[in-house]
């Protein structure tokens, strides 16, 4: 969640692929700076950025960058454009978009890969509300992480997983999920798209009847935005503080807006 010192490096790697003219580096810079401005909320700048990377690209730039680049920038990008995508409401795209993530991941048998892009496929399906999607996506991938043993990608599955079980009436088995894949995240200070899980948990107890739970989560998700400067679920957040404030006694228009 080190947002302001990952934003300084990706500059960085810009400036010095343009001034040393090295095509592959540049591309580079523009394809991580899409998914850094994705989790910073600045929407519209990380399309600029895809969009440059795109103009950039060609089967040699993506031969190049593969060589290069552990892991495959094309395939990490490919994926955070997924997110950008449903994010600024063109879900049809980030289907597109989530379609050729996955077939090129399945071209390089990488499996950790293929757990990393099953994320977004997971958190796509959810904001869809394809929720027996989601949850199939996410245990197909928790299999697959403990097949192979990758530890990081399957902690963030089993909280997706958590929360399309919520979704989907589970509630308790999918808050427990979700609070056990948050303590962990919170253990060892990894706060990428922990915002968007303490939003779901939010959702999910409020759901479930307890409305102070719900007040807590949401309390902890609006502090790690202002810590991390990841505002790219602000507004879910806020949804959910609505809904909190709607079914409190005595809930006003102006608390609401």
């Amino acid at each position: 969640g080190r947002l302001d010192d990952a934003s300084a490096l990706c500059a960085q790697m810009l400036q010095i692929g343009r001034a040393s003219g090295d095509r592959v580096l540049e591309v580079c810079g523009h394809l991580v700076h899409v998914g850094l401005l994705t989790h910073r909320g600045e929407l519209a700048g990380a399309l600029a950025h895809h969009a440059s990377a795109a103009a950039m690209t060609d089967e040699h730039v993506v031969a190049a960058l593969r060589e290069r680049f552990q892991p495959d920038p094309t395939i990490t990008a490919q994926s955070e454009y997924v997110r950008l995508l449903w994010l600024t409401g063109r879900f049809d795209e980030a289907r597109t978009a989530l379609a050729i993530a996955e077939r090129h991941v399945t071209g390089t048998g990488d499996p950790q890969g293929r757990a990393f892009v099953s994320l977004f496929a997971a958190e796509l399906a959810l904001v869809s509300g394809e929720f027996e999607r989601a949850e199939r996506i996410a245990a197909d991938n928790a299999a697959l992480c403990e097949e192979h043993g990758i530890a990081s990608e399957r902690l963030w599955c089993m909280t997706y997983l958590g929360v399309a079980k919520a979704a989907r009436g589970d509630t308790a088995t999918g808050i427990a999920m979700m609070r056990a894949g948050l303590d962990v995240f919170h253990a060892i200070e990894c706060f990428v798209v922990v915002p968007f899980f303490q939003a779901q948990l939010a959702a999910a107890e409020l759901g479930a009847g307890h409305p102070a739970e719900a007040q807590e989560a949401v309390d902890v998700g609006l502090r790690l935005v202002e810590r991390t400067g990841e505002r790219a679920w602000d507004a879910e957040l806020w949804r959910v503080q609505a809904a909190i404030l709607a079914r409190g006694p005595g809930a006003t228009t102006a608390e609401l807006t």
